[in-house]
């Protein structure tokens, strides 16, 4: 029920997104496809049949951002300190909001996670951290060969995976790859009025890639929905592209494993980084800039 719950949540903050950034309200057609990619995603259901927690931090993190860029910023915080529970989801677009200045909605995170965090270490102890910490660790090094199943989307995965020169270290290279990739983005996007909402649909995918994801984080990608709508409206070449990786990404895993040859099940993060790409590469080609609208308070 809270995943439901989430998920409504999720379409609803995406679905402000997309107005923010079209200028406009969004249509019945712009909204019944985020209900249908987002509920129908193989993803979601994976979710919300396991009881994992993604749907329940994206929710979060999306209204963090629409309450932060609609002048709620106590509130804003407390969302983002909800969707800390996923802290390699979280730190990119907490960066983001550091180089943005929005110092009430990141105090009020920092606050919020502090007495949240009470809870278990008073139980527990500090081991509750080091023990997720030894666990996600794990996860990202996990020694995967390509003839083996994968449910991971970072891309020190794939590179262990394929044996890659100094595969070991690159885990954290592309962790400073995403930091690096963050502040640049910042600089180039920070005066332009839809800089939030792009922001936060490339650096959710970005997270997943340069830190740590499972394949159903894709959950978490409402927001880089909401953007790739917006972005495949520019032509025909580009809706073409946007359908075939949306389409793509949420094919079944059940179904690619079966196929031949088995390196094929690591199609996940090689598709979201092109979906990156494309998301960037559309940031720096606009010949005109448009008016965003503002979120409303």
């Amino acid at each position: 029920a809270v995943n439901l719950l989430a998920l409504a949540g999720i379409i609803a903050g995406s679905s402000r997104l997309l107005a923010s950034i079209a200028g406009r309200p969004c249509t019945v057609a712009e909204v019944a496809l985020l209900v249908t990619v987002l509920a129908g995603s193989p993803y979601t259901a994976n979710v919300i049949w396991t009881g994992q927690s993604t749907l329940v931090v994206s929710c979060a993190l999306v209204w963090s951002w629409v309450l932060a860029y609609s002048g709620r910023s106590l509130l804003a915080g407390v969302f983002l300190a909800l969707a800390s529970a996923k802290p390699q989801l979280v730190l990119l677009p907490a960066l983001w909001l550091l180089l943005d200045r929005r110092w009430k909605v990141l105090f009020s995170a920092a606050g919020t996670a502090a007495a949240l965090s009470a809870i278990p270490v008073v139980t527990t102890g500090i081991a509750t951290f080091t023990q997720w910490l030894q666990a996600t660790t794990a996860y990202m090094n996990e020694t995967t060969v390509v003839l083996l199943l994968s449910h991971n989307l970072n891309l020190a995965s794939v590179a262990k995976a394929f044996a890659w020169p100094g595969s070991a270290q690159l885990g954290a290279v592309f962790m400073a790859a995403g930091v690096g990739f963050t502040l640049i983005f910042y600089r180039r996007l920070r005066l332009k009025p839809d800089a939030f909402v792009i922001a936060l649909g490339v650096l959710v995918p970005l997270s997943l890639l340069s830190f740590y994801g499972r394949d159903y984080d894709l959950a978490a990608c409402g927001p880089t929905l909401a953007l790739a709508m917006y972005v495949s409206r520019r032509s025909k070449a580009d809706m073409a592209l946007g359908i075939l990786l949306v389409g793509a990404l949420n094919i079944p895993h059940r179904v690619v494993e079966k196929i031949e040859p088995t390196y094929l099940i690591y199609w996940r993060p090689v598709l979201l980084l092109a979906t990156v790409i494309w998301l960037v590469s559309w940031t720096s080609s606009r010949s005109v800039r448009h008016r965003a609208a503002p979120l409303p308070a």
